[in-house]
């Protein structure tokens, strides 16, 4: 039996509704399962990231925000950076 694989992004410290916006929409684009942001320093959910996501929509509004990094990634085995 193979276990599914899922791949989520994690944002730390965002700062413009318009990129995690536009990384909403790339999400959708690439089957991404999951946005995480971490300390957003913006509102993800504004009318500008809204107007950005496109069909990331959905993405956009589940995504999950975290206090820190580690909590982002407690349920993660394997992770690359950029």
């Amino acid at each position: 039996m193979t276990k599914k694989q899922t791949i989520n992004v994690v944002l730390v410290e965002p700062a413009g509704t318009i990129n995690i916006g536009s990384v909403a929409r790339l999400c959708e684009n690439f089957n991404v399962n999951e946005l995480r942001l971490v300390s957003p320093k913006c509102n993800h959910l504004s009318q500008e990231a809204k107007k950005m996501a496109v069909r990331g929509l959905t993405i956009l509004e589940k995504a999950k925000v975290y206090e820190n990094l580690n909590s982002a990634l407690s349920d993660c085995t394997r992770i690359i950076a950029t």
